[in-house]
């Protein structure tokens, strides 16, 4: 089964990533010292591949232990779509707070 109709989210999330992650990364940036901050871009530059392994691995966690509770071993198409709508649940509350910790880093800056 071919998911083209997942080709329209992805484009979206791609440009929104794309607009978000320069100006938060000079959002970062411009709490450090000028001496540190090569230290600081490495450190983000890390965080950047941990962050998301982490990421995954809670979404995986929590879509196998959706399935598994539902099928008791039984795999069904729609026991994958309630485990994959759990999981985005997970995706939904970490975007939240993501933005808002954001927002109080930008107004932290601006002050």
């Amino acid at each position: 089964m071919v998911a083209i109709h997942l080709i329209p989210a992805l484009i979206f999330v791609g440009i929104g990533q794309g607009l978000v992650m320069t100006p938060l990364l000079n959002l970062v940036l411009g709490f450090v010292e000028e001496s540190k901050a090569g230290m600081a871009s490495g450190v983000i530059a890390t965080l950047q591949q941990v962050g998301p392994a982490i990421g995954v691995a809670a979404v995986g966690i929590l879509f196998g232990t959706a399935v598994a509770d539902a099928a008791g071993g039984d795999a069904q198409s729609s026991l994958y779509v309630s485990a994959f709508g759990s999981a985005m649940i997970y995706n939904l509350i970490a975007s939240l707070i993501s933005a808002f910790l954001i927002w109080k880093m930008a107004k932290m800056k601006a002050n």
